[in-house]
Formats: structure tokens, sequence, C-alpha cells
């Protein structure tokens, strides 16, 4: 299984999990794409263990290009296997192979995860227009719909070598020719949407203190407890992520403190996820209007089977 780009994608995946800002639990997904074989995360792993066990599934790239926008579960079309319990491709293996840039990395990056929850991110698209050429893609249902909205958007903003994709309540996609810079337009693109570079940490030992008190202001409790902001928010803290109060059944309650509570039994994977959004809430726009997904967007996240197999394997 020895290849130069798997490698390469071993080497910055193991660096973006490891940093709490870019991705959160089993978030985010890198590709490849190797002669005729993509190199795609597998549904359910986890970046930050790239070198310590498998986690790529290289499928066939012109078969998956002939099946990826007509079918979801793309086991058939794996052709390298990580491991027998991670084999089945990324749920966003579809926009993986049909972009044409030979790296594509994806991320929940704390940054775009406030930008693209903006009803009209106008401003701050033309703010990433500085690191490189953008495109906007409205928020799509992860796996198919989201492939055939990123291809509009691709399509929209013109060829290109190298790409920033803002994902409308979900995160940020970059895509160029080579690991370094798709990973360096991560960079650049935080560094225009992050108010700061604060490294995001897990809590101290009180395991119901996600956050202490002071971390939330009035503006990021409003868009916190306001809805539902992204699929991965969804998917684990359910339908209701935040509240103001502890018996309006959220999964974590921010508290007129500022402090952040979970409930005890939540999983490692959901506390690093609500962990983000926190941070996410800090560097939010507190003037600009807020997209939530809608009640038939939730369902059809929180009942997904793609979803649901992915939720199998959280810590």
């Amino acid at each position: 299984m020895g290849s130069e780009v798997l490698d390469e994608l071993n080497r910055h995946a193991a660096a973006i999990g490891d940093d709490l800002r870019l991705v959160q639990g089993a978030g985010g997904n890198l590709s490849g794409k190797d002669g005729g074989l993509v190199w795609v995360k597998a549904s359910g792993t986890r970046l930050g263990e790239a070198l310590d066990r498998p986690i790529f599934v290289g499928v066939d790239g012109p078969r998956a290009r002939e099946d990826v926008l007509r079918m979801e579960d793309l086991r058939h079309v794996v052709v390298e296997l990580a491991d027998e319990r991670a084999s089945r491709p990324s749920i966003e293996t579809a926009l993986h192979v049909l972009l044409p840039h030979r790296y594509v990395f994806h991320v929940h990056s704390v940054g775009a995860v406030a930008a693209a929850a903006q009803r009209e991110p106008a401003a701050v698209l033309d703010r990433l227009r500085e690191v490189a050429p953008v495109a906007w893609v409205p928020y799509a249902k992860p796996g198919i719909a989201l492939a055939r909205a990123v291809l509009a958007a691709q399509e929209a903003a013109g060829d290109s070598a190298e790409t920033v994709f803002l994902l409308g309540n979900h995160g940020l996609l970059t895509a160029a020719g080579t690991a370094d810079r798709t990973r360096e337009l991560i960079d650049e693109a935080e560094a225009v949407l992050r108010a700061d570079d604060t490294p995001l940490t897990p809590g101290g030992d009180d395991p119901t203190e996600l956050a202490p008190a002071g971390s939330l202001d009035a503006a990021g409790t409003r868009m916190l407890v306001g809805g539902v902001l992204t699929p991965d928010e969804a998917v684990f803290l359910g339908r209701r992520p935040f509240a103001d109060a502890p018996d309006a059944g959220g999964s974590a309650v921010v508290t007129s403190e500022g402090a952040v509570l979970v409930r005890e039994d939540l999983s490692a994977d959901a506390r690093e996820i609500a962990l983000s959004f926190v941070a996410a809430a800090t560097h939010a726009d507190p003037a600009a209007p807020v997209r939530y997904l809608d009640d038939d967007e939730v369902d059809a996240l929180v009942d997904w089977e793609a979803e649901k197999w992915r939720r199998g394997m959280e810590r």
C-alpha cells in the first residue's frame, strides 16, 4: 500500500487532526489522486490517527466517477482497504472524486463554521479572495447533494489550479495541485476568518464543564441556542444542541455567566464538537444574521443511514 500520495495524506491528516480548531471527532476528510486510484478517508476514522493506523481507502477513480452521483454506499469501488472496520469511503467521496484537483481537504474549522453560518456571506467571501479563488456553496446535505453543489460552484467560479470553497452551514474545502498548498489554503483562510489564533483545548477536571464562565458573551450565546448550525452538530448533539436553561433539553447549557455545561454521558467526540462551536461563536460577527438548518434538513441528517454508520464508530 506504499504510495507517495498516501504518505502525504497521512502526514497532513495527522497534523490537521491534532488541531481541534480544524476538525473534531471523526469529522473532516482528505483525498489525493494517485493515477487511477483516489485515496480518501474512510468514514468514521479520525484524521489524528493517520500515523498510528490506516485511515484511508483507495477507490477505483474511473469506476467511482460513474457511480458517485447515483449511490451513497461506495464500498463496491474500494480496491485498497484500510482495515475491515474502516471499509466504507467518506460520505463526501463524490466531491473528492469529481473535483479535478489532485488534493482536496475538507475541515470543520471554527472560523469557517462561524462565517458559513451567515445568511449574507458576501463580505466574508471578498476577504477570502485575498487568499485564492473562492467559491460559495449554499447549504446542501452531505454526500451527493453537496457534491453537486460544489461542482456547480466550481463551474460558476471558473477553472483554477486552486480553490477555497466556503460551505454554507458546514465548513471549509480547499483544493490544489499539491498537498502542502492544499493545507496552506486552510491556514490562510482561517487566518482571515478567525478573530485570533488561540489554541482550542478541552476543559479541566469537571466532566460537566466544557467552558468556564466568561467564555461566551450575549451574542455568542444567542448564536448557539438559536438552533442547529451544521450537519455534525445535528448528528452528534441532536436537534437541540445548546440551550440556555438546564431543563430545556439541550446537550449543552450556556449559563448566564457565559459558561458551557454538558451532560456527563456526552461522548468524547460530541464534547469536541460542542467545544468547537463555543469557539466558533467567539469568532462570529455579532451583527451578521445567522442561518440555521431547518427541521427538514435536521431530520434528513439524524435519520440518515450513512450518519448512523459513522456514529457507530463514535468514541
